[in-house]
């Protein structure tokens, strides 16, 4: 995912920038028809519930030395997406991937 943060603090300094995470979504139960068209499972998935914490670096007010930052649902590098969503549970399951 890549999001645009466009900041100005009350101190008049900027954060302009495009910031990036990871994400996945997983369907669970999902099945085909006769004709191998997805029949059914589209509403049951699973999405992270670990959070990323961008900073901007940007102080937020001239009394206080904390900076703006954002917070989303996913991971900080594909790395530790994998290790979270498929390095787990690697031995439960026979998978392929193509992770670029």
């Amino acid at each position: 995912m890549t999001v645009h943060h466009d900041y100005t603090s009350e101190l008049n300094t900027t954060y302009d920038a495009d910031d990036s995470f990871f994400w996945y979504i997983t369907f669970n139960n999902v099945s085909k028809d006769a004709d191998g068209n997805i029949a059914s499972g589209l509403n049951d998935y699973d999405t992270p519930t670990t959070f990323v914490k961008i900073d901007s670096g940007v102080q937020k007010y001239s009394f206080s030395s904390s900076t703006e930052t954002w917070e989303y649902y996913g991971y900080a590098s594909l790395d530790s997406l994998y290790n979270a969503a498929v390095n787990q549970y690697v031995e439960n399951y026979n998978h392929q991937d193509n992770v670029a």
